[in-house]
């Protein structure tokens, strides 16, 4: 690797040029962040998110979330309606604040059970 001449020459489009023995090395380009508008389709695909919550994590949301994997956003029960604070990435599989997970899951079972009781009477 060549020892690097000059380094951090702005261009017009943003990025940065690495220089080094009169040769171009390496072109560093700015970190691109998502902008609220590029969340749209995410607030259409899952409705229960609630719109403009999408944000790095503050010091409340990391004592609330057991593990916080990059941006976080909040969703709105789809049974009770309490808000709740969620990674981004866990938006297409939680929708229900814990209580209510907790009822929906037992009513499951229950629902389960019954039907195994009846196929067996049947039987």
């Amino acid at each position: 690797m060549p020892r690097v001449k000059k380094a951090g020459l702005k261009t017009g489009n943003g990025s940065t040029v690495v220089e080094g023995m009169g040769k171009v090395v390496a072109e560093i380009k700015p970190k691109t962040t998502k902008k609220a508008k590029d969340y749209a389709d995410f607030y259409k695909k899952y409705s229960h998110v609630v719109k403009g919550s999408v944000r790095e994590p503050t010091k409340e949301d990391l004592k609330v979330l057991t593990k916080c994997h990059g941006r976080v956003c909040t969703i709105k029960c789809t049974d009770c309606g309490t808000e709740r604070v969620i990674n981004v990435q866990d938006a297409f599989q939680v929708t229900r604040c814990p209580a209510c997970k907790v009822k929906a899951a037992k009513e499951a079972r229950k629902a389960r059970r019954a039907k195994k009781t009846k196929a067996r009477k049947t039987a």
